[in-house]
């Protein structure tokens, strides 16, 4: 099964679309993930860097996934 994550991810650590590829790829499943904010870790484990994505740019990306015809996504500009 494709699976389609979107949602945040960290460089270290296991939450996020970081823990749910694991998972979901021990499933054997294919994973897609769009990432919306990047974090350079966990959250509430000390100082942290992160780099959201404007909403624009997740929705082109999510746009171009539904212009290869493998799933049926819409999104408001």
């Amino acid at each position: 099964m494709r699976i389609l994550s979107v949602q945040f991810h960290v460089a270290y650590g296991r939450v996020g679309n970081s823990i749910a590829v694991l998972a979901l790829n021990c499933r054997g499943h294919e994973v897609w993930t769009v990432n919306t904010v990047q974090f350079s870790r966990r959250l509430g484990h000390g100082e942290y860097a992160d780099r959201a994505f404007k909403s624009e740019q997740v929705a082109e990306i999510l746009n171009r996934i539904a212009a290869l015809g493998v799933y049926k996504i819409q999104c408001a500009s």
